[in-house]
């Protein structure tokens, strides 16, 4: 979706016969009847990557003018709900987590101040509750309840599906919400989030169906980031390189661990008794992240990452698959020029890290560089035999071979 509100949908079969071009599926402009945008902002680059929800074949798309469902088989436009006003477009990629969908429904706010269920298939409204004013910045759907978040993650609010009721609503203290703010995890039927009010760091478990709190468990140090390792299963990193690892039923503390660097751990992965976990270091107005393996029963760490890519961005999640985790490393080279002067030249690459040695999992791949007017993300996705990275102008995609990662695809 670019900033000229056009949907476009590229194939990605075929590129192994040797395509270097991805080939259009279709293409569909999402645009309400009489609305034109200035020259200006057509041309305007997306600055931060763009999401939108998906129920069976039904995608359901966040624009400056409303939400629009399209089919994905097909491109057709199937309806359009428009907003109140229509958004700048700085402000429109904020409007891509206000919307949920599931079952044949999609949640979102089509109006200002107005929690709204509809049909996916036609849009139209099962039933819509006035917020009275509370902020909404998250909406997610879990069974039969409706969650909505204000952009601190902080004040939340439950509704039943079934006719709007509200069921509850609860504060998760954030530790920090000014500077940074710890994820709300739904895992086990379960929101986990943090309680810090000063003096005491806890995380808290809310039972998504009742809304009551299911359990409250203190940290013996400051929360810095929350995730989910796998299916009811959840990590609480620590600052000071700690991290406990939950059961988010009912918060019992499955396992302790520590990264000897000090680092606090953002994210995490299980694999055959191996701890794969996420590492963050700040560096003024950057992101340094590192990997680390540990050994689940003896806590040793196996093998350690610190050539990550530094990015404005957050450091993201972990990108595993096939054995190996996708990531952008750091590939910046000295050059000497004929004068004799070294000149460090700053590049990235993308690598497969393979979890048992931490070494690169075959080739790696050089990124466009900075003088291509590209800013790459930490935003990847894996699709058949390729992995696709973002940038604020494009789409990079890379096949995918067993031991390495072949030239890019366009």
């Amino acid at each position: 979706l670019g900033s000229d509100d056009t949907l476009e949908c590229l194939q990605t079969s075929g590129t192994e016969s040797g395509d270097s071009s991805p080939k259009m599926a279709w293409q569909a402009e999402l645009r309400l009847p009489g609305f034109t945008k200035s020259p200006a902002a057509t041309y305007r680059e997306v600055a931060r990557p763009r999401r939108a929800v998906v129920d069976g074949q039904t995608g359901v798309f966040n624009t400056s003018e409303g939400l629009f469902g399209v089919g994905l088989l097909t491109g057709r436009r199937l309806w359009a709900r428009p907003y109140d006003a229509p958004l700048e477009l700085d402000l429109v990629p904020l409007r891509d987590t206000m919307i949920a969908a599931g079952d044949g429904f999609v949640a979102g706010l089509p109006r200002s101040g107005r929690l709204t269920l509809m049909r996916s298939i036609d849009g139209s409204t099962v039933w819509e509750r006035d917020l009275r004013g509370e902020r909404v910045a998250h909406v997610w759907m879990e069974g039969s309840r409706i969650l909505t978040s204000d952009s601190d993650l902080q004040r939340l609010h439950i509704f039943d599906r079934t006719d709007g009721r509200m069921v509850a609503s609860r504060v998760f203290r954030q530790p920090d919400p000014q500077t940074s703010r710890v994820n709300l995890i739904r895992s086990g039927g379960v929101l986990c989030g943090p309680d810090s009010n000063g003096r005491t760091e806890a995380i808290v478990g809310i039972d998504i169906e009742t809304g009551e709190q299911a359990w409250r468990v203190e940290m013996d140090k400051p929360v810095y980031q929350i995730f989910e390792l796998e299916p009811g299963r959840i990590g609480v990193g620590l600052l000071g390189g700690d991290v406990r690892i939950l059961n988010a039923e009912n918060g019992a503390i499955i396992l302790e661990r520590h990264y000897s660097r000090g680092l606090p751990i953002v994210d995490g992965i299980l694999v055959d008794g191996t701890l794969v976990a996420l590492a963050e270091r700040r560096q003024g107005q950057l992101s340094v992240p590192e990997l680390v393996a540990i050994d689940v029963a003896t806590g040793e760490e196996v093998w350690n990452r610190t050539d990550l890519t530094a990015l404005p961005e957050d450091p993201g999640t972990i990108r595993y698959f096939g054995g190996a985790i996708a990531t952008l490393i750091d590939a910046s080279r000295t050059a000497v020029r004929q004068t004799g002067v070294a000149v460090q030249r700053h590049s990235m690459a993308l690598t497969m890290i393979d979890v048992k040695s931490g070494q690169d999992s075959g080739a790696t791949a050089d990124l466009p560089p900075p003088s291509t007017g590209a800013r790459l993300n930490r935003d990847m996705a894996f699709r058949t035999g390729m992995i696709i990275v973002g940038s604020n102008r494009w789409l990079h995609a890379y096949r995918l071979k067993p031991t390495e990662i072949a030239n890019p695809e366009g």
